[in-house]
C-alpha cells in the first residue's frame, strides 16, 4: 500500500500551519491510520536521551501501557539506538519484541533525526502480518524526514542546586511535554563539579547548547536553576522565548544556604567548602565558597526578563519563602506568578497541578 501524495504534500506544510505541536502531531496519527485499515496503532515516542528513555507522545488507537521504554529494550528501543528503520513482518519472530497486544502481528518504527540528532520515532502496529511494504516504508521514512522540524529541541530543563537531569521535576516536565509531542533536554548542570559549582560556569554551559540549537528556547528553571536561567535570559533575550521558574532560588546563595547546611557564612569562607546532600546519591558532598563568590559578582536585583514569564511556587516552601518570589514578580511586567496552595520546596504534592498550569504556557 502507497501512502497518498497528498499526505506528504499536507505534511510538508504542517510546520507553518497555526495549531500546537501536539494538534499537528495527533492529526498525523489519525490521517494516517484513517488513510490505511492495516495502521491499527499509530503513535510517537520522544527521545528523553537524559534518561535513555523513549516517552510516549501523540498516538491514535488504544490505550498502551508502554508510555516509557528504556533505549534498547523492545523494536522501539533498538531503533533508539540504531537509528534505522526496523520492519518486523512477524512479531512473533523477534526476540526483543514488546508485547503491547495480542492481536498485533507485524510493526514499523521509523527514527525521526533533527540535524543529526535522533528526536523521536514513529511507531506503528498492525494486526495483519506483514503489513509494511518496500513502498510504505520508503513513504513513512520521507514522511518522518518532512516532520522532523516539528521535533526541533525547544525546551531546557535547568535542575537545581544539589540535584541532576533526573529531578523529580526535570521528569514531570519530561512526561508532560513528551505527551505533547516536545523533547526537553536536561543538561548535568553540576559544572565545572558540584564541588567547583559556580553559576558563570552554568551560565555558559547554556550559552555553549543555545549554539548548539536553533531558534529561540524555553527555559524551565528549577530553584537554583531558576536564577541561572533568568541571569541567561537577562544575558540573552533573543535566544529566550519563554521562561518558566519553579520556586525560583533569587537569594539563597550566601548566609540562607549556609545556614541550611548547618554553619555560618564565615565559617563557610574560612573553612573553604560546606557539606550537602547531592540528592543524585543521597550523599554528602563537598561545596566550595567560590559559589558565593562568584554570585557576589551579579547584581540580582537588576535582572529583569524581557519575554513572558511564569514562576510556579508552593505557598509553604521553607527553602525559598513565596513572599520573596511575590516582592520581585510585583516589580516586574509581563511576570506572573502562580502560588500552589500547600506546596513545599520539592512540590512533590502538587506535580499535577505544575505541570497543569505550565502546560499551555510552555505551548504557546
Amino acid at each position: 500500500m502507497a501512502l497518498s501524495e497528498q499526505l506528504l504534500e499536507w505534511g510538508s506544510e504542517l510546520e507553518s500551519q497555526p495549531g500546537t505541536v501536539a494538534d499537528k502531531l495527533a492529526e498525523v496519527c489519525r490521517r494516517l491510520q484513517a488513510g490505511c485499515d492495516r495502521f491499527d496503532w499509530v503513535g510517537f515516542y520522544v527521545a528523553d536521551d537524559a534518561s535513555q528513555l523513549l516517552r510516549l507522545g501523540p498516538f491514535a488507537g488504544e490505550p498502551t501501557q508502554h508510555t516509557r521504554i528504556p533505549y534498547g529494550r523492545g523494536i522501539c528501543g533498538q531503533v533508539a539506538e540504531s537509528g534505522q528503520t526496523y520492519v518486523a513482518r512477524d512479531v512473533r519472530e523477534e526476540a526483543n519484541y514488546i508485547a503491547c497486544s495480542l492481536r498485533v502481528r507485524s510493526e514499523i518504527v521509523v527514527p525521526i533525526l533533527y540535524q543529526g540528532r535522533f528526536v523521536a520515532q514513529l511507531d506503528i502496529d498492525s494486526h495483519t502480518p506483514d503489513a509494511f511494504d518496500a513502498g510504505t516504508l520508503q513513504t513513512l521514512e520521507q514522511l518522518c524526514r518532512i516532520l522532523a522540524p516539528l521535533f526541533r529541541p525547544r525546551h531546557v530543563y535547568v535542575h537545581g542546586l544539589s540535584s541532576s537531569p533526573q529531578s523529580k521535576k526535570g521528569l514531570v516536565m519530561a512526561d508532560g511535554l513528551a505527551s505533547r509531542g516536545h523533547v526537553l533536554l536536561r543538561p548535568d548542570m553540576n559544572l565545572p563539579s558540584f564541588e567547583q559549582l559556580t553559576l558563570t560556569a552554568q551560565v555558559e554551559a547554556l550559552e555553549r547548547l543555545a549554539a548548539e540549537l536553533c531558534g529561540p528556547l524555553t527555559l524551565v528553571g528549577s530553584s537554583l536553576g531558576g536564577l541561572v536561567s533568568l541571569i541567561f535570559a537577562s544575558r540573552h533575550p533573543d535566544r529566550v522565548r519563554r521562561l518558566l521558574l519553579i520556586a525560583p532560588a533569587f537569594k539563597v546563595v550566601g548566609h540562607r544556604l549556609a545556614s541550611m547546611a548547618g554553619t555560618t557564612l564565615s565559617e563557610w569562607q574560612r573553612q573553604g567548602h560546606i557539606e550537602m546532600v547531592h540528592y543524585a546519591d543521597n550523599r554528602m558532598h563537598r561545596l566550595g565558597y567560590q559559589l558565593v563568590q562568584d554570585a557576589n559578582g551579579f547584581d540580582f536585583e537588576s535582572l529583569s526578563p524581557a519575554m513572558p514569564t511564569l514562576i510556579v511556587h508552593g505557598t509553604q516552601d521553607e527553602v525559598i519563602p513565596v513572599d520573596t518570589v511575590r516582592a520581585w514578580a510585583a516589580r516586574r511586567n509581563g511576570v506572573r506568578l502562580v502560588e500552589l496552595p500547600g506546596g513545599d520546596h520539592s512540590l512533590q504534592t502538587c506535580f499535577d497541578l505544575l505541570w497543569q498550569e505550565s502546560r499551555e504556557f510552555l505551548e504557546e
